[in-house]
């Protein structure tokens, strides 16, 4: 779908970074083309009025949602983007069954020597971004709830994305309602006691938190040894404090439908490479719908 795929890109620069948004055109599976709306942070009204624009032609009362994405280690290199690109665009844009309508992809720098520096980086990176995003987040909530039928929005973090996401929490806006209806913590590469350092934040940020745990990610164990510490996204389901209402876990660790190669061997994106796990966050997304939860 033409126009249905938003991005915010941060630019490393010698001093400090710079803020680019645009929309994002999928050629194919494994290429895609950035159209450029903002090319500094004070050009931004052009990309919103684009981005709302596009947002009340093309949405109706049971496709209305914008999902925003963090992408981990290496997920912007342009094959891995591309591929991600057109998995989001399948099975959550393009599916009927799923209530996202347009998609919002944070792209930031990841070309590192190593994971300990990338991880040093991304630190670094999202605490500068951070006040930014927060206001661009709040922008976004005002768009979708414009329409009678308002829409969500929901942000899906994967690998090192999560952190990324930790980092940005120092700063969150103080608002009396949460961004976001769902927080969805994909293959998490953060500390397993990630939730009970953040339960209070997280509450103020997301209605709901879903964790997406697979206890077989070979990815998540080599980060637990590269750590030291065990990792949020393939911890046991007795780990999770199941009692939190605003909680949800979805485990995949036996999940038979991963598609491709390389996401059998490292069992490491469930939510673009299983169809089990896209039809539970779908259900999980629409979930709201049927609940008649409070619009923003």
């Amino acid at each position: 779908m033409k126009d249905r795929h938003f991005f915010i890109e941060i630019v490393n620069q010698k001093q400090g970074f710079a803020f680019k948004a645009g929309i994002l055109e999928t050629l194919n599976r494994s290429n895609y083309r950035k159209k450029y709306l903002a090319e500094t942070a004070d050009d931004f009204d052009v990309f919103y009025q684009i981005l709302e624009e596009n947002y009340h032609q093309n949405t109706s009362k049971n496709k209305a949602d914008l999902l925003v994405y963090i992408h981990g280690l290496w997920g912007d290199r342009r094959g891995y983007f591309a591929n991600n690109l057109h998995q989001s665009d399948v099975h959550y844009v393009q599916n009927l069954e799923s209530s996202v309508a347009f998609t919002l992809s944070i792209i930031w720098h990841t070309h590192y020597p190593s994971y300990w520096y990338c991880q040093k980086k991304c630190k670094i990176i999202a605490e500068n971004f951070a006040p930014f995003f927060w206001k661009n987040a709040l922008k976004m909530r005002e768009i979708t709830s414009k329409m009678s039928f308002s829409g969500k929005m929901h942000l899906l973090c994967h690998s090192m994305g999560n952190y990324f996401f930790e980092n940005m929490l120092v700063t969150k806006p103080q608002t009396t309602q949460p961004i976001f209806q769902e927080i969805v913590l994909a293959a998490a590469d953060v500390d397993a006691d990630f939730m009970e350092k953040q339960d209070a934040v997280l509450k103020s940020v997301g209605h709901e938190i879903v964790v997406l745990n697979n206890r077989k990610d070979r990815l998540l164990w080599l980060s637990k040894w590269a750590n030291w510490r065990a990792r949020l996204g393939n911890q046991t389901p007795q780990y999770f404090d199941e009692k939190k209402p605003n909680f949800r876990i979805i485990e995949v660790s036996k999940s038979q439908d991963v598609r491709g190669l390389l996401s059998r061997l490292n069992q490491h994106a469930h939510y673009h490479a299983s169809y089990d796990a896209i039809s539970q966050l779908n259900c999980v997304f629409k979930k709201h719908q049927k609940e008649n939860l409070p619009i923003q």
